[in-house]
């Protein structure tokens, strides 16, 4: 679709594209960014590894939260995960999956409004270095999600 091309149109300030992300699903606000895969762009992505950029910006709010956490708790976890000579961050993050309830009601803060918006674009980023290019989703797979995907595994159960 054509949404968000225009400068000078209603809806494409940086406040309502923030409001945009929030009030949509993933699935639905990804749809808005649809359209045919450029193969050597996201090879370019890959050599110049900015999917591993995009990749730790998405993870950065989850690292973030879990080390605001209160001291105690982070102890308990780092005696927890010792035995794995993990990072406490991400054996953290999936325990504590949700960095953007931090009132006490379990609401968002006002000042994740806006990070949480920028989760979803990064999102749609990585999506879109991926599209249709077995080479990046292999890359991603194995260069990025393999060190991730024994701590999920472990704390699953």
């Amino acid at each position: 679709g054509s949404s968000g091309s225009s400068s000078g149109s209603s809806g494409n300030s940086g406040g309502d594209w923030i409001n945009k992300a929030n009030s949509m699903l993933p699935a639905s606000f990804s749809r808005l960014f649809n359209g045919e895969p450029d193969l050597l762009v996201q090879k370019i992505c890959r050599d110049i590894k900015l999917i591993d950029y995009y990749f730790e910006m998405g993870f950065a709010p989850y690292i973030r939260y879990t080390e605001k956490l209160p001291k105690q708790q982070q102890q308990s976890n780092d005696k927890n995960n010792s035995k794995n000579n993990k990072s406490s961050s991400l054996h953290d993050l999936f325990i504590h999956k949700n960095p953007w309830s931090t009132n006490k009601d379990g609401s968002i803060a006002n000042e994740m409004i806006g990070p949480q918006a920028i989760q979803k674009f990064v999102h749609i980023v990585l999506q879109r270095m991926c599209t249709s290019n077995i080479e990046n989703q292999n890359y991603f797979g194995k260069n990025i999600m393999s060190p991730i995907i024994p701590l999920y595994n472990k704390n699953k159960n």
